[in-house]
Protein backbone atom coordinates (compact mmCIF):
# COMPACT_ATOMS: atom_id res chain seq x y z
CA UNK A 1 0.00 0.00 0.00
CA UNK A 2 1.31 3.54 -0.89
CA UNK A 3 1.37 6.07 1.86
CA UNK A 4 -1.75 7.84 2.11
CA UNK A 5 -1.14 11.92 2.30
CA UNK A 6 -3.97 13.49 4.09
CA UNK A 7 -5.22 16.96 5.06
CA UNK A 8 -6.27 17.45 8.88
CA UNK A 9 -9.60 17.54 7.96
CA UNK A 10 -9.84 14.28 6.22
CA UNK A 11 -7.85 12.98 8.27
CA UNK A 12 -10.51 14.03 11.43
CA UNK A 13 -13.03 11.87 9.32
CA UNK A 14 -10.80 8.98 8.91
CA UNK A 15 -9.92 8.28 12.74
CA UNK A 16 -13.25 9.21 13.98
CA UNK A 17 -14.85 6.88 16.30
CA UNK A 18 -18.59 8.21 16.36
CA UNK A 19 -21.23 6.66 15.18
CA UNK A 20 -22.44 9.82 13.06
CA UNK A 21 -19.97 11.53 11.07
CA UNK A 22 -20.20 14.94 8.96
CA UNK A 23 -17.78 16.30 6.68
CA UNK A 24 -18.86 19.75 5.08
CA UNK A 25 -16.34 21.34 3.23
CA UNK A 26 -15.30 23.61 0.42
CA UNK A 27 -15.05 22.49 -3.26
CA UNK A 28 -12.18 20.98 -3.82
CA UNK A 29 -11.43 19.69 -0.77
CA UNK A 30 -11.11 15.52 -1.07
CA UNK A 31 -14.25 14.56 0.69
CA UNK A 32 -14.64 11.88 -2.15
CA UNK A 33 -10.56 11.45 -1.51
CA UNK A 34 -11.90 10.28 2.08
CA UNK A 35 -14.83 8.48 1.10
CA UNK A 36 -11.90 5.80 -0.53
CA UNK A 37 -9.76 5.51 2.50
CA UNK A 38 -12.74 5.29 5.44
CA UNK A 39 -14.47 2.07 3.00
CA UNK A 40 -11.13 1.00 2.14
CA UNK A 41 -10.18 0.51 5.61
CA UNK A 42 -13.32 -1.20 6.64
CA UNK A 43 -13.12 -3.69 3.10
CA UNK A 44 -9.52 -4.81 4.02
CA UNK A 45 -9.41 -4.84 8.08
CA UNK A 46 -13.88 -5.99 8.55
CA UNK A 47 -14.23 -7.80 5.46
CA UNK A 48 -17.40 -9.57 7.71
CA UNK A 49 -18.99 -5.51 7.52
CA UNK A 50 -21.02 -5.25 5.01
CA UNK A 51 -21.03 -1.51 3.57
CA UNK A 52 -23.18 0.92 1.64
CA UNK A 53 -22.06 3.61 -0.82
CA UNK A 54 -24.90 5.85 -2.10
CA UNK A 55 -25.13 8.94 -4.23
CA UNK A 56 -28.10 10.94 -5.26
CA UNK A 57 -28.28 9.71 -8.96
CA UNK A 58 -26.44 6.38 -10.40
CA UNK A 59 -25.13 8.91 -13.02
CA UNK A 60 -23.63 10.76 -10.02
CA UNK A 61 -22.45 7.45 -8.52
CA UNK A 62 -20.63 5.92 -11.32
CA UNK A 63 -19.43 9.35 -13.00
CA UNK A 64 -18.21 10.96 -10.06
CA UNK A 65 -18.05 8.76 -6.68
CA UNK A 66 -16.92 5.82 -7.61
CA UNK A 67 -14.47 7.31 -10.64
CA UNK A 68 -12.89 9.18 -7.15
CA UNK A 69 -13.08 5.92 -4.60
CA UNK A 70 -11.67 3.42 -7.53
CA UNK A 71 -8.75 5.69 -8.00
CA UNK A 72 -8.08 5.56 -4.03
CA UNK A 73 -8.49 1.96 -4.12
CA UNK A 74 -5.80 1.16 -6.53
CA UNK A 75 -3.14 4.03 -6.11
CA UNK A 76 -3.36 3.64 -1.93
CA UNK A 77 -4.66 0.39 -1.19
CA UNK A 78 -3.52 -1.74 -4.59
CA UNK A 79 -7.24 -2.84 -4.71
CA UNK A 80 -7.45 -3.59 -9.03
CA UNK A 81 -11.01 -3.97 -10.17
CA UNK A 82 -11.36 -7.93 -11.98
CA UNK A 83 -8.23 -8.60 -9.70
CA UNK A 84 -9.14 -7.78 -5.99
CA UNK A 85 -13.34 -6.82 -6.60
CA UNK A 86 -15.45 -7.15 -8.94
CA UNK A 87 -18.77 -4.66 -10.06
CA UNK A 88 -21.91 -6.25 -10.69
CA UNK A 89 -21.32 -9.57 -11.42
CA UNK A 90 -21.10 -13.08 -9.51
CA UNK A 91 -17.46 -13.11 -8.02
CA UNK A 92 -14.84 -15.76 -9.11
CA UNK A 93 -15.07 -18.99 -6.85
CA UNK A 94 -11.75 -18.19 -5.23
CA UNK A 95 -13.12 -14.97 -3.95
CA UNK A 96 -14.35 -15.64 -0.26
CA UNK A 97 -17.22 -15.02 1.06
CA UNK A 98 -19.40 -15.02 4.63
CA UNK A 99 -23.04 -15.49 4.78
CA UNK A 100 -25.54 -16.76 2.32
CA UNK A 101 -25.09 -16.39 -1.90
CA UNK A 102 -26.79 -13.38 -3.27
CA UNK A 103 -29.34 -13.97 -5.69
CA UNK A 104 -28.31 -10.78 -8.08
CA UNK A 105 -24.83 -9.14 -7.57
CA UNK A 106 -25.97 -6.24 -9.55
CA UNK A 107 -24.80 -2.70 -7.49
CA UNK A 108 -22.52 -5.06 -5.65
CA UNK A 109 -18.57 -4.85 -4.82
CA UNK A 110 -17.27 -8.36 -3.85
CA UNK A 111 -13.82 -8.31 -2.81
CA UNK A 112 -11.53 -11.45 -3.21
CA UNK A 113 -11.33 -11.12 1.05
CA UNK A 114 -15.21 -11.52 0.93
CA UNK A 115 -16.21 -8.28 1.57
CA UNK A 116 -19.19 -6.55 0.32
CA UNK A 117 -20.39 -3.30 -0.44
CA UNK A 118 -23.64 -2.22 -1.91
CA UNK A 119 -23.92 1.24 -4.38
CA UNK A 120 -27.37 2.90 -3.99
CA UNK A 121 -29.13 5.61 -5.61
CA UNK A 122 -31.20 7.68 -3.36
CA UNK A 123 -33.41 8.79 -5.82
CA UNK A 124 -35.15 5.23 -5.39
CA UNK A 125 -33.78 4.70 -1.74
CA UNK A 126 -36.84 1.92 -1.45
CA UNK A 127 -34.86 -0.78 -3.08
CA UNK A 128 -32.28 -0.54 -0.01
CA UNK A 129 -35.35 -1.37 2.08
CA UNK A 130 -34.26 -5.65 2.28
CA UNK A 131 -30.54 -4.76 2.94
CA UNK A 132 -28.64 -4.80 6.49
CA UNK A 133 -25.05 -3.17 6.44
CA UNK A 134 -22.60 -2.09 8.93
CA UNK A 135 -21.76 1.18 7.92
CA UNK A 136 -22.91 3.80 5.00
CA UNK A 137 -21.61 6.49 3.03
CA UNK A 138 -22.96 8.59 1.40
CA UNK A 139 -21.99 11.44 -0.97
CA UNK A 140 -23.16 15.18 -1.42
CA UNK A 141 -25.43 14.35 1.15
CA UNK A 142 -26.89 18.60 0.54
CA UNK A 143 -28.85 16.91 -1.88
CA UNK A 144 -30.65 13.97 -0.38
CA UNK A 145 -33.98 13.53 0.82
CA UNK A 146 -34.52 13.73 4.72
CA UNK A 147 -36.81 10.74 4.64
CA UNK A 148 -33.81 8.80 2.40
CA UNK A 149 -30.94 8.95 5.66
CA UNK A 150 -33.40 8.62 8.21
CA UNK A 151 -36.60 6.30 7.91
CA UNK A 152 -34.20 4.54 5.53
CA UNK A 153 -30.09 4.48 5.31
CA UNK A 154 -30.28 4.86 9.53
CA UNK A 155 -33.09 1.65 9.73
CA UNK A 156 -30.43 -0.59 7.38
CA UNK A 157 -27.26 0.48 9.85
CA UNK A 158 -27.70 -2.57 12.40
CA UNK A 159 -25.14 -5.71 10.73
CA UNK A 160 -23.64 -6.83 14.13
CA UNK A 161 -20.24 -7.38 12.85
CA UNK A 162 -18.28 -4.48 14.23
CA UNK A 163 -17.54 -3.69 18.11
CA UNK A 164 -15.88 -0.36 20.02
CA UNK A 165 -14.42 -0.95 22.96
CA UNK A 166 -14.43 1.39 26.30
CA UNK A 167 -10.57 2.12 24.88
CA UNK A 168 -12.09 3.17 21.57
CA UNK A 169 -10.25 0.27 19.93
CA UNK A 170 -12.55 -1.53 17.51
CA UNK A 171 -13.33 -5.22 17.34
CA UNK A 172 -14.51 -7.89 14.56
CA UNK A 173 -15.46 -9.95 17.38
CA UNK A 174 -16.94 -8.84 20.23
CA UNK A 175 -14.53 -8.65 23.23
CA UNK A 176 -14.70 -10.97 26.05
CA UNK A 177 -12.41 -8.80 28.72
CA UNK A 178 -13.57 -5.48 28.24
CA UNK A 179 -16.85 -3.30 27.59
CA UNK A 180 -18.12 -2.44 24.44
CA UNK A 181 -20.33 -1.39 22.06
CA UNK A 182 -22.10 -2.19 18.52
CA UNK A 183 -20.75 0.06 16.33
CA UNK A 184 -22.63 0.88 12.82
CA UNK A 185 -21.12 4.33 11.49
CA UNK A 186 -22.67 6.61 9.61
CA UNK A 187 -20.52 8.94 7.53
CA UNK A 188 -22.22 11.86 5.37
CA UNK A 189 -19.90 13.74 3.13
CA UNK A 190 -20.91 16.90 1.00
CA UNK A 191 -20.59 20.97 0.09
CA UNK A 192 -21.99 23.09 1.91
CA UNK A 193 -26.52 23.78 1.39
CA UNK A 194 -29.12 24.92 3.55
CA UNK A 195 -30.59 21.57 4.24
CA UNK A 196 -32.02 22.40 7.83
CA UNK A 197 -32.72 18.59 8.42
CA UNK A 198 -28.80 18.29 8.31
CA UNK A 199 -28.08 20.91 10.16
CA UNK A 200 -30.26 19.64 13.11
CA UNK A 201 -29.15 15.91 12.94
CA UNK A 202 -25.73 17.30 13.51
CA UNK A 203 -26.67 20.12 15.59
CA UNK A 204 -25.38 23.13 13.28
CA UNK A 205 -27.29 25.82 14.38
CA UNK A 206 -26.52 25.25 18.10
CA UNK A 207 -22.89 25.56 17.46
CA UNK A 208 -22.49 28.90 14.64
CA UNK A 209 -20.53 31.20 16.57
CA UNK A 210 -17.96 28.17 17.79
CA UNK A 211 -18.04 27.20 13.85
CA UNK A 212 -17.71 31.18 12.65
CA UNK A 213 -14.84 31.15 14.51
CA UNK A 214 -12.30 28.19 13.05
CA UNK A 215 -13.59 27.85 9.28
CA UNK A 216 -12.66 31.26 7.57
CA UNK A 217 -9.11 30.05 8.03
CA UNK A 218 -6.60 28.86 5.89
CA UNK A 219 -4.60 26.83 8.37
CA UNK A 220 -7.74 26.23 11.46
CA UNK A 221 -10.66 24.60 11.04
CA UNK A 222 -13.56 23.24 12.78
CA UNK A 223 -14.15 19.98 14.38
CA UNK A 224 -16.27 18.60 17.09
CA UNK A 225 -17.41 15.00 19.15
CA UNK A 226 -21.14 15.48 20.70
CA UNK A 227 -23.17 13.22 21.50
CA UNK A 228 -22.18 10.67 19.30
CA UNK A 229 -21.54 13.32 16.78
CA UNK A 230 -18.51 14.14 14.86
CA UNK A 231 -18.30 17.68 12.81
CA UNK A 232 -15.72 18.78 10.67
CA UNK A 233 -16.00 21.88 8.57
CA UNK A 234 -13.34 22.92 6.43
CA UNK A 235 -12.69 25.10 3.19
CA UNK A 236 -10.88 24.46 0.34
CA UNK A 237 -7.28 25.70 1.16
CA UNK A 238 -6.55 22.64 3.31
CA UNK A 239 -6.78 20.80 0.27
CA UNK A 240 -4.97 23.57 -2.04
CA UNK A 241 -1.60 21.44 -3.06
CA UNK A 242 -3.43 19.10 -4.45
CA UNK A 243 -5.49 21.27 -6.74
CA UNK A 244 -5.06 23.24 -9.88
CA UNK A 245 -2.40 26.36 -9.80
CA UNK A 246 -4.32 29.91 -8.53
CA UNK A 247 -8.19 26.87 -8.85
CA UNK A 248 -8.88 28.77 -5.64
CA UNK A 249 -8.30 32.07 -6.32
CA UNK A 250 -9.77 32.00 -9.61
CA UNK A 251 -12.90 30.97 -8.40
CA UNK A 252 -12.92 33.69 -5.88
CA UNK A 253 -12.77 36.80 -8.32
CA UNK A 254 -16.05 34.83 -9.74
CA UNK A 255 -17.79 34.15 -6.59
CA UNK A 256 -16.94 37.01 -4.56
CA UNK A 257 -19.58 39.03 -7.00
CA UNK A 258 -22.42 36.55 -5.65
CA UNK A 259 -22.78 37.32 -1.45
CA UNK A 260 -21.88 34.54 0.52
CA UNK A 261 -20.91 32.75 -2.49
CA UNK A 262 -17.16 32.13 -1.61
CA UNK A 263 -18.07 31.98 2.42
CA UNK A 264 -19.76 28.37 0.95
CA UNK A 265 -18.12 27.19 -1.78
CA UNK A 266 -14.36 27.74 -0.40
CA UNK A 267 -14.33 28.20 3.57
CA UNK A 268 -17.29 25.41 3.70
CA UNK A 269 -19.74 27.84 5.98
CA UNK A 270 -23.40 26.31 6.75
CA UNK A 271 -23.73 29.74 7.69
CA UNK A 272 -23.79 31.91 4.15
CA UNK A 273 -26.28 34.52 2.67
CA UNK A 274 -26.40 33.32 -1.29
CA UNK A 275 -29.10 34.76 -3.31
CA UNK A 276 -30.55 37.49 -0.78
CA UNK A 277 -31.12 34.70 1.65
CA UNK A 278 -29.53 33.70 4.88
Amino acid sequence: MSEIEVTEPQSAIIYSNQQFNLFLAGVGSGKTHDMGIVSANYVTNFPEARGLICANTYGQLSASTLVGVFKVWKEFFNLVEDTHFVVDKQPPKHFEFFGAKLKSYKNTISFVNGALLWLASLDNYKVIDGIEVSYALLDETKDTKEVAVTEVILARLRQNKMFLDINNVLHSKKPTDVEYTGFNPFYAFTSPAKVQWLNEMFEINENIEEIGKHIFSKTDFYHKNHNGKKVVISSTYHNEHNLPDNYIESRKKIWDNTDGLTDMLIFGSPIAKTGGEW
